[in-house]
């Protein structure tokens, strides 16, 4: 069956774009990416983000306020959130979001059954969005679609570096998802 992704989720201060493959069922069906509760995306998001944040907090008050503040902040859970406002949170961040695959043949969600994938434009995106320096892949299938059919000559000093893909097909523990991912905030620094 042929499927289309999503447009980007991108403004004019966008630095770092993150790259998955093509959106899952779940995710076509709620035309939202990353909707499937089981996929760590947000919730990874969430967690770099929220801890950057902490740790500014924690520069500016006492010690003894510190833990309190702490033990008062939880993190809510990324499927509780809004979609508009997980869209506004990539965005305030300075990243962007997007698919390789504009579109393709696949029956169910898994990157192993995409079949005839068609790439984005990523010469326009990139022309129309300069100050982007860094592209994150979100799993293998994302890299290795961009390396055969998009390359990576379209922008001089573009940095890329493949991530371990947040979906549930996925074994790798949560903690080392999370620690690869941490090379988002150094980038936005």
């Amino acid at each position: 069956m042929q499927i289309q992704g999503f447009k980007p989720v991108i403004n004019a201060n966008s630095r770092v774009l993150i790259l998955g493959s093509m959106p899952s069922e779940e995710s076509l069906r709620k035309q939202e990416y990353y909707a499937n509760p089981r996929n760590q995306f947000w919730r990874i998001l969430d967690t770099l983000f929220s801890l950057e944040e902490r740790e500014e907090q924690q520069e500016r008050q006492e010690r003894q306020k510190q833990s309190e503040l702490l033990r008062e902040q939880e993190t809510i859970p990324a499927a509780a959130i809004p979609y508009s406002h997980k869209l506004e949170f990539i965005l305030q961040h300075n990243l962007a979001l997007w698919d390789v695959i504009a579109a393709c043949e696949r029956e169910g969600s898994l990157d192993s059954h995409i079949k005839s994938p068609r790439p984005n434009l990523f010469a326009e995106l990139f022309a129309h969005y300069p100050e982007i320096c860094y592209v994150a892949f979100n799993g293998k299938k994302a890299f290795e679609v961009f390396k055969r059919q998009v390359g990576f000559n379209l922008k001089e000093g573009l940095v890329y570096h493949v991530l371990p893909s947040t979906s549930p097909a996925n074994t790798l523990t949560w903690e080392r998802k999370l620690n690869e991912w941490r090379i988002l905030r150094a980038w936005l620094k």
